[in-house]
């Protein structure tokens, strides 16, 4: 069985000849000799679109140094106004921080949904077959799409200070934003549901302490179920990037449209372990980040933890062991080969553990 196999079987709910192990290719570079040797396959990710805007919106950015921090903001300017946000780079593994949102004030909605509304989304077919072709028998490909509406204003457009004080005190102008969002976002729903790929992926990065219950069944849910229904009508999949904590979301995720919890980060690090996620979500492929705290564990609890997910997942069948965060340098290459193994070993069906 190829390693593309195994893992879209896992993700139909198939037989397969034992759980499967992937990463993100580029977090971990060294994956090359465990790839040949069939133990781990690699999840890509690739964009169902393209997005542009239209030509009276002008971007421009400005680098710039504050101490010892770099900085660069970047500006968008409109017929109605301009806003700009400001990123502080230079983080690990090339990352970068927001301490400046693009809305600030009232005024900066209307300037915001001006933009919106002038979002161009046109299909990148081409792009998610030839990564296709490149990837081959050594992996799966995705589709990808953005943000959900109020995760997007959340985590792009407001920050948390400014998303919780005007969901308070400025519904009207929240809900506006909500709206225009959505209703531009339903052209990428229809462009996901018209592409070859099998599955999409909702990159939403979920947490309940974050986005809360009530919000996440209000906001949330429906974008869920809107395109996930789009997507089974095509006989596609759904699948939702959800690496926090989820225990107060679980039964909203359970009657959701959602097919596959995507980058579920269990227990220790997370709040609900893969038993209680198998349990609470049995129709639905469960694909975890490997428990990123036990990748700096000495070899042999490495391996013990990685039994005891296989025990915790039993019967076994979709289930895949993933990586979706960064894995020290130090520990990377030794904690992912032990992890291999040890599914080689213990991971084949029926599963004995």
């Amino acid at each position: 069985m190829t390693l593309k196999e195994r893992i879209w079987g896992a993700v139909w709910g198939k037989d397969i000849d034992r759980v499967p192990f992937t990463t993100y290719p580029g977090l971990f570079p060294e994956r090359e000799p465990l790839v040949k040797a069939g133990l781990i396959g690699t999840m890509n990710r690739c964009a169902v679109y393209r997005e542009s805007s239209t030509a009276d919106i002008k971007r421009s950015s400005e680098e710039y140094q504050v101490g010892n921090e770099k900085r660069v903001r970047h500006t968008l300017r409109t017929p109605v106004g301009e806003i700009s946000e400001t990123l502080r780079t230079g983080g690990g593994y090339g990352s970068s921080l927001r301490c400046e949102f693009l809305i600030k004030e009232p005024e900066d909605y209307e300037v915001m949904k001006y933009i919106v509304r002038n979002r161009q989304y046109t299909p990148n077919y081409d792009g998610l077959l030839e990564t296709e072709k490149t990837v081959g028998d050594d992996g799966v490909v995705v589709g990808n799409v953005k943000y959900s509406p109020i995760q997007e204003m959340l985590v792009l457009l407001m920050g948390a200070e400014r998303f919780s004080i005007d969901y308070y005190e400025r519904r009207d102008l929240f809900d506006s934003l909500y709206d225009a969002i959505t209703e531009k976002d339903r052209e990428i729903y229809k462009i996901a549901a018209e592409s070859p790929a099998q599955a999409v992926i909702y990159g939403d990065n979920i947490t309940s302490q974050m986005i809360g219950l009530e919000r996440f069944e209000k906001y949330v849910i429906p974008r869920y179920n809107e395109l996930g229904s789009m997507l089974h009508e095509k006989g596609k999949l759904l699948g939702v990037h959800m690496d926090g904590n989820h225990q107060h979301l679980k039964q909203a995720i359970a009657d959701s449209e959602v097919d596959i919890v995507e980058a579920f980060n269990p227990a220790p690090d997370g709040d609900i372990s893969v038993k209680e996620a198998r349990e609470a979500w049995a129709e639905k492929t469960i694909w975890i980040n490997f428990t990123s705290s036990f990748h700096l564990a000495e070899p042999e609890l490495i391996r013990k933890h990685t039994i005891d997910l296989l025990r915790q997942s039993y019967p076994g069948n979709r289930f895949i062991i993933g990586t979706t965060e960064n894995v020290p340098d130090h520990v990377r290459q030794a904690s992912m080969k032990i992890i291999a193994e040890t599914l080689r070993e213990k991971g084949t069906f029926p599963l004995s553990v």
